[in-house]
């Protein structure tokens, strides 16, 4: 029995031992916060005064802008500009369906099938409806796998190397109307 009584009493020593350790704080401040916020050091803690972590106003914060190089691009060495917004594939194709200085058959799309990778087929091969409700024997593609349009020779809109003649959204000096009658002569 005295063997049983002896480990009752050190399971309660250690259980209390246990509290004890969860209660003591490492701060003088007695709200059990232990660490300084290394969130409220960069200027950057949300929590404010609900924080866990100590917020100690004599140690002064570091602000730091973050820049997000990747949605920029350089124009000159120390000058950022944001790209400008490329058309679609979608934007591309209804221009050639309803403009009336464009003839449909002078266009090609380059596409990228699954298996057979690129392949360019004549504008007019395709059905440019919602693909939902066409049949599986019918030509049609998804916008994404659009890869570019070209105006019989010369490619006009291209997704890899942002190049847009149809509508100038990436800052061409070139009108697709100057671009087809320099091709149509070209050719003549």
């Amino acid at each position: 029995m005295e063997g049983t009584c002896e480990f009752e009493n050190n399971t309660n020593n250690n259980s209390e031992e246990i509290s004890d350790i969860n209660n003591t704080s490492d701060t003088s401040d007695g709200e059990g916060k232990k660490d300084i916020c290394q969130f409220y050091l960069e200027g950057k803690c949300r929590f404010g005064e609900d924080c866990f972590n100590i917020h100690p106003p004599d140690v002064p914060q570091q602000i730091k802008k973050k820049s997000s190089p990747n949605k920029t691009n350089l124009k000159d060495k120390n000058e950022l500009v944001k790209k400008s917004r490329m058309k679609t594939a979608q934007d591309v194709i209804n221009r050639i369906k309803w403009d009336s200085d464009f003839e449909a058959e002078h266009f090609i799309v380059g596409y990228t099938d699954r298996f057979r990778g690129l392949i360019e087929e004549k504008f007019n091969s395709f059905t440019w409806e919602d693909l939902c409700t066409l049949d599986w024997d019918t030509l049609a593609i998804p916008q994404h796998r659009i890869q570019y349009f070209k105006y019989k020779t010369e490619k006009v809109w291209e997704k890899e190397t942002r190049t847009d003649l149809v509508f100038g959204s990436t800052g061409s000096k070139e009108d697709i109307l100057q671009v087809m009658s320099r091709i149509d002569n070209l050719q003549n």
